[in-house]
């Protein structure tokens, strides 16, 4: 999903509340809800597009510096301000919310933790109520008929696909008031209400070229091996001819298919447990989901060659829902354990790089036919015992040819390769919506830019990591700075430790749990 469509989005309901007749209490609470909305994806900064409206209603004001709470006790640091985003209460850096800054004036927000100080100084009078949270599901009917009382056709339909792709994409979950299990789905009154507004607005009926949003598609999203719940969910959102009724009738009836698979689980766990007792991997944990459906098992082992000596983890998972199985593989790098002064670990955490095993065999016709469409390996589930054993032999003949291929890989491409790209490369290919065809080590931007700025500190080039630095905090949201407990505990005391001339050793590399 495309987050500047997201900024857009808010962007123009903020300007259909400006022409609303909701008090301005009203509209103050619903700007907030939405700018919260916007800050769970990786959003730039966009509150200062609507300034003047949003500062008329008191949501936000320009300030001097020296208006921010802690400047009397505190004025050289705020006179050695460099970047953009400062604390809203210094003595909590690491720990609390952010302002933003920019040049010589702070930009305070209505229900963040500089307007509470401020409101408690007296010097917000305008806005002295809590904001009240309003929930996902209601935010989104709130937009839609708020669009739909203004005839913006184009709105409705934006609110209803940025609802869809962020479900979808995991953005928004059962923590956010979504039951979590399609039955409960059937008698919650803001998904009847969401899915009563998308039959009368035919909110789907909508062509690629007319929205800067994903449009999903319901023949491929059920394309893709739901389970009964899912494939459920999916109906309720997007199929506009089925009644719930229908659905629900057709969700029992796959959900009891389903329990039929379970029975062969035995065979699989059985079969896993002998295969790594007879194998050089030492069994650390079995792991299965409350619902039965995920079993995990995690083995490891130390291996020393030429180049390194260093520890891979075997991370192996049935799904029975999907009649999957697959193996990730990590390894903990033993030049990267050098850099972070650590010792191998047992926790899976602790490692370096991570792939899917089978992203390490070339395109084959035949044997893409033996996986779903996620790359996951297709057991008969459905079968009698032997057939499923002979798949899982299958697998595991080809998991052993593929047994240290990673750890080869990686040996041959870090350092001196994956630093002979320039950092520019890795932002091009992470910003591209083409498929990334080249063999990336590591899959996200966040650790790339501290191995980057790590060996430009270590070359003693502190301006051009700081640089990078400033590229990467450009690309974070407040979300992020603030959901996030890697960039507060690791990443945000690297960098400040680094600015104050020193070379500390590497940190932890990104986690986004």
């Amino acid at each position: 999903m495309s987050y500047h469509a997201i900024e857009n989005l808010v962007e123009s309901t903020i300007l259909i509340i400006e022409r609303s007749n909701l008090s301005i209490e009203e509209q103050r609470n619903l700007i907030y809800n939405l700018y919260q909305f916007q800050n769970r994806f990786d959003t730039s900064y966009t509150t200062l597009r609507c300034f003047s409206f949003l500062e008329k209603i008191g949501y936000i004001k320009k300030l001097p510096v020296d208006q921010h709470p802690d400047y009397k006790s505190d004025p050289e640091y705020f006179a050695s301000i460099e970047e953009n985003w400062i604390p809203s209460n210094i003595d909590q850096a690491d720990e609390g919310d952010v302002v933003f800054y920019e040049d010589g004036f702070i930009f305070p927000e209505y229900g963040s933790d500089t307007w509470k100080r401020l409101v408690e100084e007296g010097k917000w009078s305008e806005a002295k109520e809590e904001p009240q949270e309003i929930p996902v599901l209601n935010l989104i009917s709130t937009g839609i008929e708020l669009a739909e009382k203004y005839k913006d056709k184009s709105l409705m339909h934006d609110f209803y696909l940025a609802f869809l792709n962020a479900f979808f994409e995991f953005d928004i979950s059962s923590e956010d008031g979504i039951p979590k299990y399609f039955e409960d789905w059937t008698n919650n009154g803001e998904l009847l209400k969401l899915r009563e507004l998308f039959i009368q607005h035919s909110l789907l009926s909508i062509k690629k070229k007319e929205t800067e949003f994903e449009v999903p598609s319901r023949t491929n999203e059920l394309g893709g091996f739901p389970t009964p719940d899912e494939k459920a969910k999916i109906e309720f959102l997007m199929d506009s001819k089925k009644t719930v009724d229908k659905i629900y009738t057709s969700y029992l009836k796959n959900k009891k298919s389903l329990e039929n698979i379970a029975e062969n689980v035995p065979t699989v766990e059985n079969y896993v447990n002998q295969k790594i007792e007879s194998s050089d991997y030492s069994f650390l944990s079995y792991e299965v989901s409350d619902d039965l459906n995920t079993h995990k098992w995690l083995c490891f082992k130390d291996v020393k060659t030429k180049v390194s000596n260093s520890r891979i983890f075997n991370n192996i998972t049935l799904d029975v829902e999907f009649s999957s199985i697959f193996i990730d593989t990590y390894v903990q790098y033993d030049l990267l354990m050098k850099w972070q002064n650590v010792a191998t670990s047992t926790k899976i955490e602790n490692a370096h790089f991570k792939t899917s095993l089978f992203e390490l065999i070339p395109y084959d016709k035949e044997f893409e036919k033996k996986l779903n469409v996620w790359g996951l390996w297709l057991l008969p589930l459905k079968s009698k015992d032997q057939a499923v054993i002979k798949s899982l032999n299958e697998f595991f003949t080809i998991a052993d040819n593929l047994d240290g291929a990673y750890l080869a890989k990686i040996e041959t491409e870090f350092p001196e390769k994956f630093f002979s790209k320039p950092y520019q490369y890795y932002i091009d290919i992470f910003e591209s919506e083409e498929p990334i065809e080249d063999f990336i080590l590591i899959k996200n931007l966040y650790s790339i830019s501290l191995l980057f700025i790590y060996k430009l500190v270590g070359e003693g080039k502190l301006k051009e990591a700081l640089e990078i630095n400033n590229q990467m905090e450009e690309r974070l949201s407040d979300h992020f700075r603030e959901s996030i407990p890697w960039y507060k505990k690791h990443y945000l005391p690297y960098i400040k430790a680094i600015k104050k001339g020193q070379k500390p050793e590497l940190p932890q590399f990104f986690q986004r749990n």
